[in-house]
């Protein structure tokens, strides 16, 4: 009996031929992002919970497909809530000051609250839940006190939080998946590869 042993040459990414490292990154497209660590959901949670949705469950779907965004459920802090969209109002989107100050008073005795319902869709966009108001008094109140304005302003604080997690989601996203971050990635692990880019 004979037992033969068979050899191969294998290269760093760098003496690999502009075709090859081609080859590999295309290989390798999605090395920095097929596992769930790629994304600090903590980090996002915080901010949340900074303007008054805390306890945030986030869920996003992408990218650059119809459907695709971020949404979010959680508990809503309507006195903070309102609070942060006061610290960070556009002036396009105007409101009564005195008006205000009595929204702020009626959500920091609890007569205003707010939850996050789950509209039907197999989507997860910031248009998949909505932010609705809960109060204790009449309607007749309600309608005095214009609540239905405070309700659209949480709305878009929601919105508008769906929308720049997304983002941020998606340029990390971008990011991760460039061939200089795959390249970094292959040379931080000193991957070997056969001479046509295949990962050995």
């Amino acid at each position: 009996m004979r037992i033969e042993t068979a050899s191969r040459t294998l290269y760093h990414f760098e003496e690999l031929s502009e075709e090859a490292q081609e080859t590999a990154i295309e290989r390798l497209s999605d090395i920095n992002v097929d596992h769930g660590d790629w994304y600090d959901m903590d980090y996002y949670k915080e901010n949340l919970a900074a303007i008054g949705f805390e306890n945030a469950k986030i869920h996003f779907s992408g990218f650059w497909s119809q459907g695709d965004g971020a949404c979010f459920d959680a508990d809503v802090d309507t006195h903070k809530a309102l609070n942060a969209f006061l610290m960070c109002n556009h002036p396009a989107r105007g409101f009564d000051p005195v008006l205000f100050g009595k929204w702020l008073i009626l959500a920091e005795r609890w007569d205003i609250r707010a939850h996050i319902n789950q509209l039907g869709s197999i989507y997860v966009h910031e248009r998949t839940r909505n932010l609705v108001v809960d109060y204790d008094f009449s309607e007749n109140a309600w309608e005095k006190l214009r609540i239905g304005e405070c309700e659209e302003l949480l709305e878009q604080l929601r919105v508008d939080a769906c929308q720049e997690i997304y983002s941020i989601l998606e340029k990390e996203y971008e990011y991760l998946t460039s061939r200089e971050a795959i390249q970094e990635t292959i040379e931080a692990n000193e991957y070997e590869f056969t001479e046509d880019g295949g990962l050995a």
